[in-house]
């Protein structure tokens, strides 16, 4: 993931790009995401206009008592998957995108330093050790604006195979090794096959996959396999949904994600007409750690504790309180960490919640559409 995109992108409807589809359960969730490089080095940003990154006006100081929720949370969580973030930033040689033009790296290294673990402590003193660290600053909308919208996220499951059958005949491949071949279209991958063979699966759901960036294999012989993005053709994606109801492959008031998923199941044919026209291919790569599913900065996420950001406002590993709701209207207010990042991440205020992994969090993922705000946690040793 170190010098090209993941391929990893949230979506609302199946209709315009495409969606994702958990086989384990026959059921699909609206979304697509598109993953950035793990980590980001600021000396070569700086080369491009920094036209988008967050300023001073944007950061509204508050207190605690401005986070809806925030007694009721489990800090201790939160703390565990900042733990996770501060391994990487105190490993990592690149320094943190500034924020509203001041260099944060050095306080977050000096935190991150001494962050404590949580096999010890209860939440209350959770709590208290990140109101002792931080303070909370509001994020504001140019025009002023306090909310911006939440969707979600989970890391689909397929069944998979060792060796290629008549069901599972698709190849899981990681990503070749010639430079010649990285950006071959669709087609040309399938005929030709440039990359090693990891496993195989049924040729929808290695599609799927594909749009999916990651996920979990369930073996022939009960096996899990924890696979993520592994790099990709550099090749426009086309959204085979959007196609089919185009061409009235589907009617209209027969279309949703299962009918499309069992529509090219069922059809081959069409299946093959209609995905090489999406030019994109994804490689992937095994987790050998199995320590879950990676997100952008190369640390395991968390469900509901992990928030994929825009990457041009924000870095990595700086905690966040969200404050929205879930698919049923619930309160959702929880402190999180920036995890993560998403192509259709895009704003001051976006934000993609990652729900967890399989057919158990679909609804909670795929259902996630809602207004929210977003409360920065900065170490209080930082002046602007």
């Amino acid at each position: 993931m170190k010098n090209l995109h993941n391929y990893f992108i949230s979506i609302l409807c199946l209709a315009f790009t495409g969606c994702v589809y958990n086989p384990l359960s026959s059921v699909a969730k609206d979304h697509y995401r598109y993953k950035f490089p793990r980590t980001v080095n600021y000396k070569e940003h700086k080369k491009e206009p920094l036209a988008t990154e967050l300023k001073k006006n944007n950061l509204k100081i508050v207190s605690w008592d401005n986070l809806n929720g925030w007694v009721n949370d489990s800090q201790r969580d939160a703390l565990r998957s900042f733990n996770n973030s501060c391994k990487s930033i105190v490993k990592s040689s690149n320094v943190m995108r500034p924020i509203a033009g001041k260099n944060i790296d050095p306080y977050f290294r000096k935190i991150c330093r001494n962050v404590p673990s949580v096999d010890f402590m209860s939440n209350n003193e959770a709590r208290k050790w990140f109101e002792n660290n931080f303070v909370p600053y509001q994020i504001v909308q140019n025009d002023k604006s306090k909310l911006g919208l939440f969707t979600g996220y989970l890391s689909m499951g397929l069944y998979a195979s060792y060796k290629k059958t008549d069901e599972f005949s698709a190849p899981i491949m990681e990503k070749p090794t010639r430079v010649d071949q990285i950006n071959l279209t669709r087609k040309e991958i399938e005929e030709t096959t440039p990359g090693r063979i990891l496993y195989y699966a049924h040729p929808v759901d290695v599609f799927f996959l594909q749009i999916q960036g990651s996920g979990v294999l369930k073996m022939t012989d009960g096996k899990r396999v924890n696979i993520g993005y592994g790099g990709n053709n550099g090749q426009e994606f086309v959204g085979i949904g959007s196609m089919l109801k185009n061409d009235n492959k589907i009617p209209s008031n027969k279309y949703s994600t299962p009918s499309v998923i069992k529509f090219l199941k069922d059809n081959p044919a069409v299946f093959k007409e209609y995905s090489v026209k999406n030019k994109r291919y994804i490689y992937f790569k095994e987790n050998y750690n199995n320590s879950g599913t990676i997100g952008a900065q190369g640390v395991p996420l968390t469900p509901k504790r992990s928030l994929a950001v825009d990457l041009q406002f924000y870095p990595m590993g700086i905690p966040v309180f969200v404050s929205t709701t879930d698919y049923s209207n619930n309160r959702f207010n929880k402190l999180m960490v920036m995890q993560d990042t998403g192509k259709a991440i895009k704003g001051l205020i976006r934000g993609d919640i990652f729900w967890g992994v399989g057919d158990s969090v679909l609804d909670s993922a795929g259902k996630q559409h809602s207004q929210g705000a977003k409360f920065l946690l900065l170490p209080n040793t930082i002046k602007f």
